[in-house]
């Protein structure tokens, strides 16, 4: 999600569905079932439900905070990411809660060296309502950025150009599949899912109903099947391509994570 001021296109050939979702014309929507999560906890490759007590830190066995200035990752942001607790903490009530400033601060943070991983189904359940200036994502990159691609599994912006959408990147950072989501910034509880298959690409579902299917086939230079393995990313960007002008925002904003599993 980085140099989106040149990558963020308007989509052609769009249609819009009942359902809310806007699709560009070489995605067909499919009523495929998710992947099932497993009967026990132990079974999970990647596992939290943020329940530690009110105040504390993410489990730092599992997450690195990211800290600075944000322009040095997302060309014309003008936030700085902390690692304090006014900006990142668990509530006390089993949620990450990442909260943006009126100092224009806010938090990233990532799970490289801790958790990485190639296939399976990422689930996160999330709640975020929208605002002016400010662009959330949770997301996966590589160890070698942009050839082991990028995938943007929730990704809204307060540009009040852009639609919440979801995007796999080919590694040149223009080539992409990518749909539009609404409900990404409607103040609601929704279960984002993605399963990665060897060999058949992803397919991406809220709240188990399925909006987007990527095939191998469908980007050049695919790079999803090359043995490279993803971490995690999930932050508030401020200002910038994705986030606009920070005109009517009313701060703090948050944007709230119940758990997140792979497996």
């Amino acid at each position: 999600m980085d140099r989106r001021e040149v990558l963020k296109v308007a989509l052609t050939a769009a249609t819009a569905y009942a359902t809310g979702f806007v699709v560009t014309e070489e995605i067909e929507r499919k009523t495929m079932a998710p992947r099932p999560a497993p009967a026990t906890n132990t079974a999970y490759l990647f596992a939290d439900g943020f329940n530690g007590p009110a105040g504390s830190p993410p489990d730092p066995s599992k997450w690195n905070f990211v800290t600075g200035q944000q322009n040095d990752i997302h060309p014309g942001t003008v936030g700085t990411y902390t690692a304090q607790e006014r900006n990142c903490y668990v509530d006390g009530h089993s949620h990450l809660v990442l909260r943006a400033q009126s100092d224009h601060s806010s938090a990233r943070l990532n799970t490289r060296g801790k958790f990485q991983h190639q296939y399976g189904s990422w689930q996160a359940k999330i709640k975020y309502s929208g605002a002016p200036g400010c662009w959330p994502a949770w997301w996966c990159v590589g160890n070698i950025y942009p050839a082991d691609g990028e995938i943007d599994i929730f990704e809204a912006y307060g540009n009040g150009r852009w639609s919440p959408d979801t995007t796999v990147w080919a590694p040149n950072m223009e080539d992409k599949q990518t749909v539009h989501v609404p409900a990404m910034s409607d103040g609601e509880w929704h279960i984002w899912q993605m399963d990665w298959v060897q060999n058949a690409g992803f397919k991406f579902y809220q709240d188990g109903n399925e909006y987007l299917s990527v095939a191998p086939s469908s980007l050049p230079d695919w790079c999803y099947d090359s043995g490279n393995q993803l971490y995690m990313i999930i932050n508030i960007a401020l200002g910038g391509a994705g986030g606009g002008s920070f005109a009517g925002t009313k701060w703090p904003v948050e944007l709230l994570v119940d758990y997140i599993h792979v497996w």
